[in-house]
């Protein structure tokens, strides 16, 4: 696999900003120049199927302290027990949990709460790869470019568009 090649040939992502390119294809450049057991993975990682890779087990474990953090949070603030929410996860970064405290305090805006959020992500996300043209950057990428495509699709009709067919079938 030449991952210098397809790394360099991906345009750049930024958090805020929409991508100058879609997931979709992305997927399509990783089925025509990754190699089967490197595509196994990052569809493993894209569909969130099972995968025992390091950085596929350690992303998803961070992910997972930061959601259940989250939980933590709004089941503080409503009074109620998070444990009935909470996954189980592998360690425990108790300045994760700060950080999303600081989040949460930050703002009462459910956006900026989430693009806090999103800056963890984007943050530990630059401390994963160990190499910069490996299998590892490029699922750094591809994560990255998830979070992107999601800040730049807030659309505030559609939102309410489907808040209302919630409210409607509750």
């Amino acid at each position: 696999m030449n991952y210098p090649y397809l790394l360099s040939s991906l345009p750049i992502v930024q958090a805020g900003r929409k991508p100058a390119i879609t997931l979709a294809q992305v997927r399509e450049e990783a089925q025509r120049h990754l190699s089967p057991a490197d595509l196994a993975v990052f569809t493993a990682l894209a569909d969130g199927s099972p995968c025992s890779h390091p950085f596929v087990r350690n992303w998803r474990s961070f992910e997972t302290q930061l959601r259940n953090a989250c939980v933590r949070e709004r089941a503080a603030r409503r009074g109620v027990d998070p444990k009935p929410h909470l996954r189980e996860q592998d360690g425990c970064d108790g300045s994760l949990d700060r950080r999303v405290q600081a989040a949460f305090q930050s703002s009462t805006d459910p956006l900026a709460r989430e693009r806090a959020l999103d800056a963890l992500r984007l943050e530990r996300l630059e401390s994963l790869p160990e190499y910069p043209f490996s299998l590892e950057a490029f699922l750094a990428y591809w994560l990255r470019l998830e979070i992107a495509t999601r800040q730049a699709a807030p659309d505030p009709e559609a939102g309410r568009a489907r808040l209302r067919t919630i409210v409607e079938n509750a």
